[in-house]
C-alpha cells in the first residue's frame, strides 16, 4: 500500500536529500538509485529496497520493483525534481542497503580476473568501468586507496546500476599487494613507459590489472610490486587515453586471450 507525499518539506523528502552527501550514505549503510534500469541492476546484485519514490505508481516495469520495496511512496513532480539526480524520465528514485563485499568474502580461482584502480578520483569514470567489467564479466574490482565513493549517485548512473552487481572492494594498495602475492595472482601494471605492448603481454591465468589516475599514472608501490608491465601504443597527438577506456581496450584483450 502506497503513501502520498505531496510537500520537499516531508521528513522523508529531506532524508533522501541528505543521502545526496557521501557521509550520510556511509552512516547509514543506504544509497539512492535514480531510474528503472538501474535499480533492477541493483536488484540483481541483491540490494534491500529499503524506500521507493515513484512519480507513477502504474509505470512499464515498476510493479515487480514496488512489490520488492520495504515501503512505497507517491509523489508530486515537485517532491521528484527535488530528490532526483539529474535530468531523468523514470520518475523513480529508490532508498537502498548495497551489499558490501570484502576479502573475507572473495574466492579467487586460477582463472581469476580482476581490475585495481588506484586514486581513480571520477565518478564517471569509476562507473564506466564498472559497466565494462560487468559486461566483460572480470571477476571484481579493487578500489585503492579511494578517492570517490563507490555508491555516488554518478557511479550509480554511469555503471547503470552495475556497482551493486560487480563485486567492489574498497581496500589499500599495501593490503591488497600482500593478498594478491598470497593467493599467487599475476600483477599486470599499465605505464606508458612499458616496453611491452599490451597484446604482447601474457594476460591468462590468474591476473590483477592495475589502472592508475590519468594524468598521473601509478605510483612507484604498484610498478614495484608488477609482475609484468604494459603499455598501450598512441600514434596521435596525446599521450594518455581516458582511464575508463584504457580499462576497456586491455580488459578485453584478457578476455580475447581466455577464449
Amino acid at each position: 500500500m502506497s503513501k502520498k507525499i505531496t510537500s520537499v518539506a516531508n521528513t522523508h523528502i529531506k532524508q533522501c536529500v541528505a543521502l545526496r552527501k557521501a557521509q550520510v550514505r556511509k552512516k547509514q549503510g543506504v544509497t539512492l538509485v535514480d531510474g528503472i534500469k538501474e535499480l533492477n541492476h541493483a536488484v540483481k546484485g541483491g540490494v534491500r529496497i529499503e524506500e521507493i519514490y515513484v512519480l507513477n505508481a502504474k509505470a512499464r516495469g515498476l510493479a515487480p520493483l514496488i512489490k520488492k520495496a520495504q515501503s512505497v511512496f507517491e509523489i508530486t513532480e515537485a517532491v521528484y525534481e527535488k530528490i532526483a539526480y539529474g535530468a531523468r524520465g523514470d520518475g523513480v528514485v529508490a532508498i537502498v542497503r548495497p551489499k558490501i563485499y570484502s576479502l573475507n568474502n572473495l574466492n579467487l580461482n586460477q582463472d581469476a580476473l580482476c581490475i585495481v584502480l588506484e586514486n581513480v578520483e571520477k565518478p564517471g569514470n569509476l562507473g564506466a568501468i564498472l559497466r565494462t567489467v560487468d559486461a566483460a564479466g572480470a571477476h571484481c574490482v579493487f578500489v585503492c586507496d579511494q578517492q570517490t565513493d563507490i555508491f555516488n549517485p554518478n557511479v550509480v548512473r554511469a555503471s547503470l546500476g552495475t556497482v551493486f552487481t560487480t563485486k567492489v572492494i574498497s581496500i589499500s594498495s599495501d593490503e591488497l599487494i600482500d593478498y594478491l602475492k598470497a593467493h599467487k595472482v599475476s600483477v599486470c601494471a599499465t605505464t606508458p613507459d612499458a616496453a611491452q605492448v599490451y597484446h604482447e603481454a601474457d594476460l591468462s591465468g590468474a591476473k590483477a590489472i592495475v589502472m592508475g589516475e590519468e594524468h598521473k599514472g601509478l605510483t612507484d608501490k604498484w610498478l614495484k610490486a608488477a609482475d609484468v608491465k604494459v603499455s598501450i601504443p598512441m600514434g596521435g597527438t596525446v599521450d594518455s587515453l581516458n582511464v575508463s577506456v584504457s580499462t576497456a581496450v586491455i580488459l578485453y584483450e584478457a578476455v580475447r586471450q581466455r577464449g
